[in-house]
This record gives C-alpha cells, structure tokens and sequence, in this order.
C-alpha cells in the first residue's frame, strides 16, 4: 500500500545518507570477538568502548546528517547513548534490536517490515508487515541501482549455511531476504550481521558489509559504498 509517512522517511534516504551497523554500544564481549576494536579503540587514546564509539560517530555525523543503522545497535544503556549520538537516525533493526520501539526513542524512525520504492520508472512506495518484526528490510533505488538494505546478508555463503541447519528465526530471515531480493529485481545487497567475518565467495560488487569493522569503525556515506 502506499503511505506518505513511508515515502517521507524513504525519501531522506539516497548517496548521502550515512550508514553503519553493528555498533553494539555496551556489549563487554564484543572487545574480544571483534579484536580490531580493541585495537584502533586504544590507538585513538580511548578505554572506553562505549565513548569511543560515540567519539567515532560524532567525528563524522553532524545535526542533520541522515544515518541509516541497520541492527544489532546497542545492547544495555540504549536510551543514554542514542542520545548523545548527532544526526536523524533511522533504524532497521537487527538480531539483537529486541526492546520495544519506546526504546528506540532518538531514532527518527524503525522500520519494521518490508519497505519498498517499487517503480523503476515512477516512485511507488509500498510497505508490508512481518509477522517476525526482525525480517525487516528497505529497498530504494539509488544512483541508478536497485539497492536492498537488511540487517542480514543474502550472500550465498550465509544461505548455504541456513539451508544446511534445521528451521530456526535466523535461517528462514536469511532465506525470506534471499527471495525478496530477487523477486523485487534487486542489484546490490547493503547489509550487517557478519562483522569482520566477511563471506569468501562473496561479489564485493554486490555485497556491502557495513558492519562497524568493515568501514573504517565510522559512518560512511552511502554513495561511497556502491
């Protein structure tokens, strides 16, 4: 269905909108899963992960900068660091994004379910519901691309994965963005969730892992990434 709510917040979203994932503010273990953090964290004179994070935000985000994050935000202490975070924030959510959407208070919007700008030619925008709220996806054309946006991949890597694992939340989200990806005629998938374990076989043409590790522990701009 068409809705002009959708269309405005879509609408905010082209080349210059910013983008990250994976932030994971206030996860202690992250430091240890992700070893580069600790080590740019501390190269930067910071000993705080939470702080340097913000430091590293805020070092490139002004006020009315547009920021895409696509999931697995923050894990304690949400609403205080949302906060302190510059520019609008939108927010697909992510595996680990399971608080309720009072929570997300700072961000402009979270987007749940499917959003799609369905013309090729005209702008259509349409929005489906999902029951699982974390399946949740945007696709938009942008510079001359058709540009899908998930919290997880649609690599082929990660489908063999899920289609070798009995049914569970995580397999059948990697296999419903695999489907919506090519029945909307998508070209490039801008996503999360694998962090620094970029997949081997991937087309890094058409696979952009945003994940915090993978651009430079800071927001890029979207039109710099594909």
């Amino acid at each position: 269905m068409f809705n002009s709510q959708f269309k405005q917040i879509l609408d905010l979203i082209d080349g210059e909108t910013f983008i990250i994932s994976d932030t994971h503010f206030s996860h202690e273990s992250i430091l240890k899963f992700e070893p580069s953090r600790n080590t740019q964290m501390l190269e930067d004179g910071f000993n705080d992960h939470d702080e340097w994070l913000i430091n590293q935000w805020n070092s490139v985000i002004a006020p009315n900068d547009v920021v895409l994050h696509l999931g697995d935000f923050a894990f304690k202490n949400i609403q205080e660091v949302q906060h302190k975070l510059n520019g609008r924030k939108i927010l697909i959510l992510g595996n680990h994004d399971r608080k309720g959407n009072q929570t997300y208070s700072a961000f402009e919007f979270v987007i749940k379910g499917l959003w799609v700008q369905a013309g090729i030619t005209h702008d259509h925008y349409l929005h489906s519901a999902m029951t699982d709220e974390l399946t949740s996806m945007l696709i938009k054309n942008i510079n001359g691309k058709r540009v899908m946006f998930s919290h997880y991949p649609v690599c082929e890597t990660e489908l063999r994965w899920a289609e070798g694992r009995p049914p569970s939340k995580i397999s059948d989200r990697l296999l419903i963005a695999k489907d919506l990806y090519y029945d909307y005629g998508c070209q490039v998938n801008v996503h999360g969730h694998t962090h620094s374990k970029c997949m081997v076989d991937r087309d890094t043409r058409v696979f952009k892992n945003v994940s915090l590790e993978n651009i430079g522990m800071k927001p890029v701009k979207i039109k710099n990434i594909i």
